[in-house]
């Protein structure tokens, strides 16, 4: 009945009735009553033993704080207010019956701090004043609870009264949605934003259910959705889900998964994209990490994908031209890397430059599909792929050149780095090389410069470990410090040696081998001339 109720309140864009000149505040604990003291509150007045009668006596705009307790009770809001949980105590919206335990139906909304059971379609729902009539606004869910439900928070869709899967989609667009530092495990929809202007941030997302979605922004959102843990364990699901959005960041996210191979699950399936961007996302485990099926553009940088059982990441053109920017990725422990594929023949544009690619099967594989000039590889590590750091499967001439292949004289089979298949198909030429100098100040100061580079093109960012078996570095007061270069490729590190005194230094990058070189504080000018810098050799 009291699903009912609402159903019929919400068709006709009224919510419960309030007191036009109620109190600004008022306070509900499940243990007030007429003749108890009420912590000093007057009862019915501003002390209320439900959270309904709260919401029902607070004026517009006010807060409702609840103490702690078990309420059983589904929640309608229907008026500008805060709803606040207090800190002192779990405060638990628990429904015995009914289809959802907190329905929001006004705008500028705030609701924080509660454990709320979800009824048989949802816990959390945000609806607005007048569903499909006004949009929602300014709605914020803070520090929350939530536990089971199809959906965990579910935002311009009503589940109410409805069955599974014959839900109600918002047609005018949310905006002003806060979703922060929520806790939400056991949904198959653990967060749910349709055609919303969203942030989504600090929230942590567990046990989400088989074919579940841990953050899904759906059909004509656009979300900030940063600094997020989504753990996922159950066959086929997906920690962030995007359908045809435009402009939504995904940003700073943990992804957990499990590689069993008997229980694929994909870190961020993209279905539908413009103006996307990941960026800083840490993706450990999965089947799949990032998954783009159906084309769009977007920037996917500074990401950290580890231990992805099939493809890191996989880009394909299903039904759209497709441009992308793939840099400063660090891919590792897949079977494949990256993989692009044109396969709807849309046409694909992918930039890949800056990452780094190592312990893989293959580090980059090239569909059958691609064109000429479809792909650009540049400035690239590889290191410790099993098979292949490159392979190519297309006919047309791939552009590679510019990349570090792990060793000096280049990749394989013509250098002793990294395979490249398809070399024939595959220009490589000019490679990045590692190389050094030193300079001997008289004070016994040697200055080591090493560079990661080019003819044409410099790895900023890349770091470099020096070592020296005697003396100490001026940089960390040790036998060894590690940097990273600049827009040059440079870096340098100063070495302190005794008077007299001669060390061999060693340079390594974290992809491959390194370069080996002497250095000396000599006796006299005639003995520096001679022997600094005397040699330098790739280290096996």
């Amino acid at each position: 009945l009291a699903a009912a109720i609402m159903a019929v309140a919400l068709a006709l864009g009224l919510g419960l009735p309030v007191h036009a000149q109620g109190p600004a505040q008022v306070w509900v604990d499940d243990d007030y009553c007429r003749l108890c003291d009420n912590n000093g509150h007057i009862w019915q007045v501003d002390a209320f033993a439900s959270i309904t009668a709260g919401l029902q006596a607070v004026a517009p705009g006010g807060t409702v704080y609840v103490l702690p307790g078990r309420y059983q009770e589904e929640v309608l809001i229907g008026q500008p207010c805060r709803l606040i949980a207090d800190s002192s105590g779990p405060v638990i919206l628990n429904p015995r019956f009914g289809d959802v335990a907190l329905t929001i139906a006004s705008n500028d909304v705030m609701v924080q701090g509660f454990t709320i059971t979800a009824g048989r379609q949802a816990a959390i729902q945000v609806l607005g004043p007048a569903f499909q009539q006004v949009p929602i606004r300014g709605v914020a869910l803070h520090q929350n609870r939530v536990l089971g439900g199809y959906f965990g928070i579910a935002v311009n869709i009503n589940a109410l009264a409805r069955p599974a899967g014959e839900w109600e989609y918002g047609l005018l667009p949310a905006t002003g949605i806060e979703i922060t530092d929520n806790t939400v495990s056991g949904c198959t929809r653990g967060i749910y934003v349709y055609n919303a202007r969203a942030t989504i941030a600090g929230n942590t997302v567990s046990a989400v259910a088989s074919e579940g979605i841990g953050i899904y922004s759906s059909q004509g959102s656009s979300a900030s959705i940063r600094d997020n843990t989504v753990t996922v364990d159950s066959p086929n699901a997906r920690a962030i889900y995007i359908l045809d959005n435009e402009g939504t960041t995904i940003e700073g996210n943990t992804l957990i998964g499990t590689t069993e191979a008997l229980t694929p699950t994909t870190a961020l399936a993209l279905y539908g994209y413009r103006g996307l961007l990941v960026s800083n996302n840490t993706v450990q485990g999965f089947q799949w990490g990032l998954n783009a099926l159906t084309g769009g553009s977007a920037r996917i940088t500074g990401n950290t994908f580890d231990r992805t059982m099939a493809c890191a990441i996989s880009v394909r053109t299903a039904i759209t031209t497709t441009e992308v920017t793939i840099e400063n990725n660090t891919v590792r422990g897949a079977c494949w890397g990256l993989r692009l594929d044109d396969d709807g023949g849309y046409g694909l544009q992918a930039n890949v430059q800056g990452n780094t690619f190592g312990g893989n099967i293959v580090g980059i594989l090239l569909a059958a599909s691609l064109k000429k000039d479809q792909v650009r590889i540049r400035g690239n590590a590889f290191c410790g792929n099993l098979a292949a750091a490159l392979r190519s499967e297309s006919l047309a001439p791939i552009d590679a050149a510019d990349n570090w292949w792990g060793a000096n004289d280049g990749p394989r089979p013509g250098g002793s780095g990294e395979l490249v298949e398809g070399l024939g198909r595959c220009v490589v030429v000019p490679w990045i090389r590692l190389q050094a100098n030193t300079r001997t100040e008289r004070d016994g100061r040697v200055v080591v410069t090493a560079t990661l580079a080019d003819s044409r093109y410099a790895m900023s960012g890349s770091r470099l470990t020096f070592r020296a078996d005697r003396g100490t570095f001026a940089e960390s007061g040790a036998a060894g410090y590690s940097t990273l270069t600049d827009w040059r490729g440079e870096a340098q590190a100063t070495l302190n040696l005794p008077y007299g005194e001669q060390a061999t230094l060693t340079i390594t990058t974290d992809c491959g081998p390194g370069i080996a070189l002497r250095a000396a504080f000599p006796r006299s000018w005639l003995d520096r001339q001679a022997g600094v810098g005397a040699y330098a050799r790739e280290l096996q």
